[in-house]
């Protein structure tokens, strides 16, 4: 056991270090105009989310996590906030350590009150709908206070605790009765342990059902499908859970090596849910420590883990929160994050072969691999894609798409290695079923590739083709792949491809042979590359001569770009309704296929009408998107189209659609910035002065592209004189730009030209 004093230590540290969450995926982070520590963060769906910090932050996101806004009752609260709950109505409480309570709306008024004033709350957590409970520490009576409130936090009521000497981490209900603390408990010789407590009336009263002996302290809890589970610091590099089957009843302790110190669960499904914590290790010399962001996830309720450090050195993400598909990490100096992730669904697969070791490989080895997965739920399913990710030398010798598997049948796989390159190699077999569970199987081989003799001096190791994004395959060239040194003519007779995916590579010109290739002459041709599905493909192409044979690897690359990459929808304003055409700008496989009519948008877009527009020769997919936003500020969204071609096979277009919304009442921005901000030269070359009178304490200071892009970005302290600073510009692309002052009396923006020299 430690002593409290280094439980608190522990607390601070954990608090203060980076927290993140590891799913196929990737974050983005977002410039919310704060340098605020934001400690934690509440999610209301299905867009909306809540994160609050020091400096009275309060800061609120109505299009999952891309912009923020301060919400004005706390700006000029000089608190630090240190938990955060909502309910579905869109009512929030958060607390701060100096007592301080804020409740109100999220996007409405908002009150401070400090209903205790000896005690700094720590956690709170809505029980029903509008019922509340606030928890923290008495200095004054030095013991746990809790006080709840029936009416969104208007007023509260003490609530007796008969328990132990408690410091509260946090709080939590899964159902209006039944919630629970977690936390550190202080013995009466001075050590102390986590401890768990629970109520089952609402929290009118509380009983200790375990004291986690083997952790320092509990720091977080959540529900997961039937059981509870809590997780901690078992010491101060190390974390574990505990999990209960019977409501919070009893606890079991259940050891993982590679825990490391979690902060924060967040469950995802019935049974996955991401952990996120910080682990420290020491350095390769063993004098200093090594500093991770580290990630877990779980897809069985915790009882396995996949685990990841982000990044080295990196310290601040405390705190996230996740709804239907997009999750929000919050922390320190500001840092928001945010990703869009494919929520996992019932486990209807049992997965067998986890990982295929090739060993040292000089020629190409096939393997069956047999009873991959198997079909552990009561209905038929069918293997609806399989695709290789990593590597190149890895290959489905039989594609397993469309096989179906009856309820307890087993899939085997078909594999081929090729070392196509020396060295350690890996790969992932990813099976994706018709219910949209997926298996991965990871393989590992080192390479050895054989020296042959031939008749022609080899130009290119390997055939790269670039990018192929139609389904119905291009026509690429090879590159130059071997030149005839044998110093007379020889004839190509034949070319053909085998191993991997032959299917995908044709000749395209398979008339131009035999072909007279004269002394000192290179050889190359064009190849038909048709990968059907977004990937990579790999072959081998075996070009027969009249003396010899020459077997060259080849590699294709299939993307789904297909929409314009970005779209930017021009001229949208704040509570008004915006509309704007896109358009398919590929052509030629439109009269194979047709447009699915479940198109995914994210608020505030929506599709309003789509049709296919005939232009000429070719048919061209046209939406008609609508985008009705309620806040001003960057708003984005994703585009995906799915489309179903005439022989059942499909396909999904992406983009990605961008509105920089202006408010709806533009004098209150436009024309202050028209009086204070001012902007000059414009357009601009080479630098330009950024000048306004009424800037004045902390200046936040930033340059946003068409697309909402940062290309400058300044903090700033003006203590009276207003803010007068030139900026460089002659890096930035010619193009229009928004230079954007904000500081406790709002935000101003002027538009800017950037010109070329």
């Amino acid at each position: 056991m430690k002593s409290y004093t280094l439980i608190v230590l522990a607390v601070s540290y954990l608090w203060t270090s980076a927290i993140h969450a590891q799913i196929p995926g990737r974050w983005y982070r977002v410039d919310i105009n704060s340098a605020a520590d934001l400690r934690a963060v509440v999610a209301v769906p299905p867009s909306t989310f809540v994160a609050v910090g020091g400096n009275g932050a309060m800061l609120r996101s109505s299009n999952n996590g891309r912009t923020w806004s301060q919400h004005s009752g706390t700006a000029s609260a000089n608190v630090a906030f240190l938990a955060v709950d909502a309910n579905s109505d869109g009512a929030v409480v958060a607390v701060a350590d100096d007592g301080t309570v804020a409740s109100g709306m999220i996007f409405g008024p908002l009150a401070l009150q400090q209903p205790a004033r000896s005690t700094g709350w720590a956690a709170v957590a809505y029980s029903d709908k509008n019922v509340v409970l606030i928890a923290g520490r008495d200095s004054a009576e030095q013991r746990v206070r809790i006080m709840r409130s029936t009416n969104n936090g208007d007023s509260f009521e003490r609530v007796a605790w008969l328990g132990g000497d408690v410091t509260v981490v946090g709080m939590r209900f899964v159902s209006p009765t039944l919630g629970f603390i977690v936390g550190a408990e202080v013995a009466p010789g001075g050590t102390s342990s986590g401890v768990v407590y629970r109520t089952t009336d609402g929290g009118s009263s509380w009983n200790k059902v375990s004291d986690a002996s083997g952790f320092e302290l509990l720091t977080t809890i959540a529900a997961v499908g039937n059981d509870l589970v809590a997780a901690g610091i078992t010491t101060l590099t190390n974390g574990g859970i505990l999990r209960s089957t019977n409501d919070g009843l009893t606890w079991q302790f259940e050891s993982e090596s590679d825990l490391s110190m979690v902060g924060s669960l967040q469950a995802l499904s019935s049974d996955s849910y991401i952990a996120s914590g910080v682990r420290m290790t020491p350095d390769v010399s063993g004098e200093d420590v090594m500093v991770f962001t580290t990630t877990f996830l779980s897809a069985d309720s915790g009882r396995s883990w996949n685990i990841a450090d982000v990044e080295d050195g990196f310290f601040g993400l405390t705190s996230v929160a996740a709804t239907a598909n997009h999750i929000v990490m919050v922390g320190d100096s500001g840092r928001v994050w945010t990703r869009w992730y494919e929520p996992v669904v019932p486990a209807s697969i049992e997965r067998l072969v986890r990982h295929v070791e090739f060993g040292t490989a000089r020629t190409v080895r096939d393997t069956l691999l047999e009873r991959v997965v198997v079909n552990s739920s009561a209905s038929p399913l069918f293997v609806r894609q399989a695709r290789i990710a990593g590597g190149r030398s890895l290959s489905l010798l039989v594609n397993p798409v469309g096989t179906t598997l009856l309820p307890g049948q087993a899939l085997d796989l078909h594999l081929q290695f090729e070392p196509i390159e020396s060295g350690d190699q890996w790969s992932a077999v990813v099976i994706t079923m018709s219910d949209g569970n997926t298996a991965v199987v990871h393989t590992s081989a080192t390479a050895v590739q054989e020296q042959h003799q031939s008749c022609m001096a080899q130009v290119a190791p390997v055939s790269v083709l670039y990018e192929s994004f139609s389904p119905l395959g291009e026509d690429i060239y090879s590159g130059e792949l071997f030149v005839n040194t044998t110093g007379s003519q020889r004839v190509v007779r034949s070319i053909r491809f085998e191993g991997g995916d032959n299917v995908a590579f044709h000749i395209a010109d398979p008339e131009s042979l035999p072909y007279d290739l004269e002394s000192q002459e290179s050889f190359g041709c064009m190849v038909r590359f048709a990968g059907f599905a977004p990937g990579v493909y790999r072959s081998t192409m075996v070009i027969e001569t009249d003396t010899c044979v020459v077997r060259v690897p080849i590699v294709g690359y299939v993307r789904m770009r297909s929409w314009q990459d970005i779209v930017s929808m021009p001229g949208v304003v704040q509570n008004s309704a915006s509309r704007h055409s896109v358009y398919h700008t590929s052509a030629e496989w439109y009269r194979h296929a047709t447009a699915d009519a479940e198109v995914a948008f994210d608020a505030p877009f929506r599709l309003v009408d789509a049709e296919a527009v005939r232009e000429g020769e070719w048919t061209k997919y046209r939406m008609d998107v609508e985008c009705a936003p309620m806040e001003s500020g960057l708003v984005v969204s994703r585009c995906d189209v799915p489309w179903v071609f005439d022989d059942g096979r499909t396909w999904t277009s992406r983009a990605v659609l961008v509105a920089n919304v202006r408010p709806s009442d533009p004098t209150s921005v436009d024309e202050r910035a028209a009086k204070s901000l001012l902007v000059y030269p414009n357009p601009v070359r080479a630098s330009m002065n950024v000048k306004d009178a009424q800037a004045s304490g902390w200046v936040w200071l930033r340059v946003l592209d068409l697309q909402g892009g940062v290309v400058a970005r300044e903090r700033l302290y003006c203590d009276g004189g207003g803010l007068d600073i030139v900026l460089a510009a002659h890096e930035w692309a010619p193009g229009l730009y928004q230079v954007e002052v904000s500081d406790a009396q709002g935000v101003r923006r002027q538009a800017v030209l950037r010109i070329g020299e």
